[in-house]
């Protein structure tokens, strides 16, 4: 299973990489050490420039693929909560500019 989120720029990767493998580790229905966390890109490939923040994936086995969604659910949860008490920051909002004129 996997589960993909964004940290800011200034994320320590290695802390980022700690904390979500252990978010996973923690989460009931994971199957004991099979946490694995990878970088998955800076580059937002469908817009072909760079992205808001740095896109992180998680990666898991359960041994009940009928439980993914409420597995991957509390998986997120428990990343949500550790990295915000790790002081992860979030990815900057991304911004869209058309270039068409603003009327005031």
């Amino acid at each position: 299973v996997r589960v993909r989120f964004a940290v800011g720029y200034d994320a320590d990767l290695d802390r980022v990489s700690d904390v979500t493998a252990k978010a996973i580790e923690r989460t009931e229905g994971v199957l004991p050490d099979t946490a694995d966390v990878v970088v998955r890109s800076l580059w937002d490939d469908a817009r072909g420039h760079q992205a808001a923040g740095i896109l992180v994936e998680g990666r898991y086995r359960i041994p009940d693929v009928r439980k993914r969604t409420k597995v991957r659910s509390q998986v997120l949860k428990n990343l949500h909560v550790d990295l915000r008490e790790a002081g992860t920051p979030p990815p900057a909002p991304h911004v869209v500019i058309d270039g068409g004129a603003i009327d005031d």
